[in-house]
């Protein structure tokens, strides 16, 4: 596929009771409009909770579109998704899925969350992130904070999830050695009684007045029957990261956060563009949480600096207009 046939034809998502469109969905039809692609619904549609642009239907029939997008976030999976007879021969789609890594599919699909200790050869997943939409990168650069005159306070956490096997054990290695730098703010906005929003709660001004945040998260994994290789994939080493991508990261980079996340190398975290540690953001290391902080001691005076090149780094590689020119080129090799 060229890219005057996009350009000509433009990108029809596609919504309803299954397929939902979700945030990386509107990452990538706010990235595509910025290029100038045509953007076709089914539906009229605002995503406010997501992102200012809104998707508005068109008199294009799905099969006339160059590609057609479907977002399987709400996808249950556990088992084989091939494609239904009357999808365009010219499907992608989209997942912010926990669960999506192990879904064996017949449409290329692209997928945050993956992990090169675990390979499926079988699927055709390509590797992606959760990135920020121009909401987020417009949020954090609301009233924003000169690094030295924020709090010396590091945000723990503000949403509660489940399975946060991995955050849970960061509080046992790393809000230790924390707490001898910085003051630790833990409390968490109640969303049990609201539907979710990204924008709903206070996260982004905390973001903005404190120095850093605690951007680790995800949940240990390990084949629990025989069979695993032959259903979900190899596991290289076990157990393996899952569920590592998150909006806190994102979120604590486009508020010129210093952020603390795993070691995306050690722990084999995937990304088109991966981060570098101590350049963009802090990487840690359960097996020797202290040799990480003895180093952050070492070099304070570059803190302001790590923050900066975050925020520049994740603008730079995950914006919406970013994130779909990768996507473009992606699809013209693939069709």
């Amino acid at each position: 596929m060229k890219l005057e046939e996009i350009q000509n034809k433009g990108v029809f998502f596609y919504h309803d009771d299954n397929f939902i469109l979700g945030y990386l969905s509107c990452c990538l039809a706010e990235g595509l409009y910025e290029l100038g692609i045509p953007i076709h619904c089914n539906k009229n549609l605002n995503v406010s909770q997501y992102t200012n642009f809104i998707f508005k239907r068109t008199n294009i029939s799905m099969h006339d579109a160059a590609v057609f997008i479907i977002d399987l976030s709400n996808f249950q999976t556990g088992g084989e998704m091939t494609r239904p007879s009357n999808l365009p021969k010219n499907t992608v789609a989209v997942t912010i899925s926990d669960n999506a890594t192990f879904l064996r599919s017949e449409i290329p699909i692209l997928i945050p969350h993956q992990n090169k200790f675990y390979v499926d050869r079988k699927s055709k997943n390509i590797p992606w992130a959760f990135g920020m939409t121009n909401k987020i990168i417009n949020e954090g650069g609301k009233e924003f904070f000169n690094f030295n005159e924020r709090e010396k306070i590091i945000l723990r956490n503000f949403r509660a999830t489940n399975n946060q096997s991995i955050r849970m054990a960061g509080d046992l290695a790393f809000i230790p050695y924390l707490e001898k730098f910085f003051k630790i703010d833990s409390h968490v906005e109640d969303m049990r009684f609201r539907d979710f929003h990204l924008f709903g709660d206070s996260h982004f001004l905390r973001l903005k007045k404190y120095i850093g945040c605690a951007a680790y998260g995800g949940m240990f994994f390990e084949p629990f029957f025989s069979n695993v290789d032959n259903y979900f994939g190899t596991f290289l080493k076990t157990p393996v990261i899952f569920r590592w991508d998150s909006w806190r990261f994102w979120e604590s980079l486009a508020c010129g956060c210093l952020t603390f996340a795993l070691d995306f190398e050690k722990y084999g975290f995937i990304l088109p563009v991966l981060p570098e540690n101590f350049k963009h953001y802090i990487g840690l290391n359960f097996e020797n949480p202290k040799e990480c902080f003895d180093r952050l001691e070492a070099e304070w005076e570059n803190i302001p600096k790590i923050a900066e090149e975050g925020r520049k780094w994740a603008i730079a590689n995950y914006s919406p207009k970013a994130s779909a020119q990768r996507f473009l080129k992606i699809i013209m090799n693939i069709f």
